[in-house]
């Protein structure tokens, strides 16, 4: 084989990549892992799935296909405040989200609940480390209203208003005007 013909391939090879590293993150996008961790019938793994995906839908519609699959634990959690008493984002092996839910609440109050906008908009970022808590935090705060505005969840106004009495409540906690912001996350998230 000719000089001219190796190249020939290697170049064609190496367009082959490119191509392969743009489109593999479509492939792959939309493609949530559904987990069970407890007991779930049909219709409540329905209810769930369609609560997540429009969530995703959300994200997708604000920042565009999202390049990466992700897993979404599911956990009964029958008490606690709320359709969602607790939720976390794990990045340590992949992205994974935890949801524990209460199953006994309506459809409509796992619509308008904020914590899987909230959740997934974690996905968009690496981990930040515990130094930067107050970061992802904030920003994961202020991503859900967006989502949910995206997805016709609320309106604006009623998200922006969402977002301000956060911005309030947060206020009234102890004040710590001489700690700058970096070493205050330290001390909320210790």
């Amino acid at each position: 084989m000719g000089g001219k013909s190796l190249l020939f391939i290697k170049l064609f090879m190496l367009r082959i990549l490119s191509l392969l590293i743009i489109i593999f993150p479509m492939l792959v996008h939309g493609m949530p892992h559904w987990l069970w961790e407890d007991k779930f019938t049909g219709n409540e793994k329905g209810k769930l799935t369609v609560w997540i995906t429009r969530a995703e839908k959300g994200l997708t519609t604000l920042y565009g296909p999202l390049p990466f699959s992700y897993r979404v634990y599911f956990h009964k959690k029958n008490d606690g405040r709320g359709p969602v008493p607790w939720a976390r984002t794990d990045k340590s092996n992949g992205r994974t989200v935890h949801f524990h839910v209460n199953t006994a609440y309506s459809w409509k109050k796992f619509d308008k609940d904020w914590t899987a906008p909230h959740e997934l908009s974690h996905l968009l970022f690496p981990y930040l480390g515990k130094n930067s808590a107050w970061f992802a935090e904030g920003i994961a705060s202020y991503l859900q209203y967006q989502i949910m505005y995206a997805n016709g969840t609320i309106t604006w106004e009623q998200g922006t208003n969402k977002l301000q009495e956060r911005f309030i409540t947060s206020s009234s906690y102890k004040s710590y005007d001489d700690i700058s912001i970096v070493n205050l996350s330290k001390v909320v998230f210790e």
